[in-house]
């Protein structure tokens, strides 16, 4: 989140030096200092209300975002409870059924064949699902490292950009008062 909001500002801060740094130039040369360091002035208040603004909508969207996961809470809280309920009665009928079993015991053989097989299919199913499942960590892992030595890339050009034109005089860094 941080990072998100220190990209935002690069961008903002880039985009409103950015088309102003030539016809600033030119104007330098040709107005007083007084009318420099008012232009300057305006241009700063400028920023700082569009820093507000963009603050007011991160604290908005963080806002809607704890909402919606309070309300995912919710549902999973009862969902949890639905799922309590369920094992409950199944474990119920499960004991039924345990003392019906008992009771057929000359078709327990075919049964328990079935069973056999069932329960095979199922431990090759879950293999199956768990190879799947870590295939796709893998691979999210994977876009996860892209993502961020991307991320690092631009961010790493974006800051020696800023350096380069600061070095070479476009980019007007004033100190904090």
């Amino acid at each position: 989140m941080k990072a998100f909001f220190v990209l935002c500002l690069c961008a903002l801060f880039t985009d409103t030096f950015s088309f102003t740094i030539s016809s600033e130039a030119e104007s330098m040369l040709t107005c007083s200092k007084y009318h420099f360091e008012e232009k300057v002035l305006e241009k700063l208040i400028r920023m700082e209300h569009k820093m507000e603004i963009f603050s007011e909508k991160m604290k908005i969207w963080e806002d809607s975002i704890s909402t919606k996961l309070s309300k995912f809470e919710k549902k999973m809280d009862s969902n949890d409870e639905t799922t309590k309920k369920f094992r409950i009665q199944t474990n119920n009928k499960v004991d039924i059924f345990e003392e019906q079993m008992t009771n057929m015991s000359q078709s327990l053989t075919s049964k328990s064949q079935k069973l056999n097989e069932a329960e095979h299919t199922r431990n090759s199913e879950f293999k199956s699902m768990q190879t799947t499942f870590l295939q796709d960590q893998e691979k999210f892992n994977h876009s996860f490292k892209k993502i961020v030595a991307n991320f690092q890339t631009i961010s790493s050009e974006t800051l020696r950009d800023l350096i380069v034109q600061q070095r070479e005089g476009k980019l007007f860094v004033f100190p904090n008062d």
